[in-house]
């Protein structure tokens, strides 16, 4: 009877410790999406502006920091008129504490990278 307790609960923690691996590689991914969200609100605004001004590039550093991200990097076309082109590059770092083995957790830092391109929406007389 007590072979078989043991055993259940062996099982049991390895089911546990798996299914938090599983759910645990999702995280970066969430963390992507939510990136390239911000990302692509932030280029709509570029677009209708004609450019990034800083009060853009401060929002956008903020939400993301916000987010989770850190040793934020953001590049992006400042001026363009009517038809040109303009580009928006973020790069940032996801911290995140993940499983290695049974009882071990270790921080990962994932290097994230976004690069869009759209043309500009603003008429400069």
């Amino acid at each position: 009877m007590s072979a078989k307790a043991i055993i259940f609960s062996i099982l049991l923690i390895i089911i546990i410790t798996f299914t938090i691996s599983t759910v645990e590689l999702f995280l970066p991914l969430a963390a992507r999406a939510d990136m390239n969200m911000l990302c692509r609100k932030c280029l709509l605004q570029m677009e209708v502006n004609g450019g990034m001004s800083p009060a853009i590039k401060d929002e956008l550093y903020q939400k993301l920091a916000a987010t989770g991200f850190k040793d934020i990097v953001i590049q992006g076309t400042e001026n363009a008129a009517y038809g040109n082109e303009i580009s928006l590059t973020v790069e940032a770092g996801y911290t995140y504490s993940r499983i290695e083995a049974l009882f071990t957790r270790t921080e990962v830092v994932q290097r994230m990278r976004y690069k869009g391109t759209s043309l500009s929406r603003k008429v400069v007389n």
